[in-house]
């Protein structure tokens, strides 16, 4: 009788602690291929820091960054990494997508060309063909920036290079890209030995806002909210 008691106790104890130490496997889709604004999440994984909230996280680019808000909000993904215009006009939308934590807080987004090129200001842009990523924000941005230069959309070429834009631009495929962040995509272009013209977007009539926000679904945050706070925890601290 005591050793059924002693087994009795013993099950209930392993039990009860596969329970509370049970990992809870999350994805996150990244905004981009992996650079230096995602070296905190990157940090924390290395470091063990979602391990140490029981979270196994699947960090990936995924093959169109437009998705992004989608997916999270249609649970595929648990979490994302998007921009605050996109998720903005997503809500506007009725897409059911919130942020919980702002990863960079002034916008990295630009209008690049190469210093040899000339084109210095946005009103030289006329008749010049320019390249974005495929993601809509980046051609609001655009008119909005050619409007202030009494220019139009009609006034460019707009080709969508997807990742690309480094090497559309350096191949002289095109003649500037929008989409490029001012924190890595001048980086690879100056390695190459080019000089760059950043051409800020706030510098150009564009209000500040935050360029990388951590979001994830209204669901999924309602149902398992202590996840997401410890995701959150972890996520922050990795930037820290």
């Amino acid at each position: 009788m005591k050793k059924i008691i002693m087994l009795s106790i013993l099950v209930i104890f392993i039990f009860s602690c596969s329970s509370e130490d049970e990992i809870n496997t999350v994805s996150l889709a990244l905004d981009w291929y992996p650079n230096s604004n995602h070296a905190g999440i990157f940090y924390a994984k290395d470091k063990g820091y979602f391990l140490d909230e029981n979270l196994d996280v699947e960090v990936y680019t995924p093959s169109d960054p437009t998705t992004i808000l989608q997916t999270v909000a249609s649970g595929r993904d648990q979490f994302g990494i998007s921009y605050q215009p996109d998720l903005l006009l997503a809500r506007n939308e009725g897409v059911p997508v919130v942020a919980v934590s702002s990863v960079v807080r002034t916008p990295l987004n630009s209008i690049m060309t190469l210093k040899k090129s000339g084109i210095s200001e946005p009103s030289k842009l006329k008749g010049k063909t320019i390249g974005y990523p495929g993601i809509p924000l980046n051609v609001g941005i655009l008119q909005s920036i050619l409007e202030g230069q009494g220019l139009t959309m009609d006034d460019v070429n707009l080709v969508d290079v997807g990742f690309d834009l480094v090497p559309a631009l350096l191949s002289s495929r095109v003649d500037a890209v929008i989409g490029a962040f001012w924190s890595h995509e001048s980086i690879l272009i100056e390695i190459e030995g080019e000089e760059v013209n950043i051409l800020k977007f706030q510098d150009w009539g564009i209000p500040e806002y935050h360029e990388l926000v951590l979001v994830t679904s209204e669901e999924y945050l309602k149902e398992n909210k202590e996840i997401v706070e410890s995701f959150v925890k972890s996520f922050r601290k990795g930037f820290e």
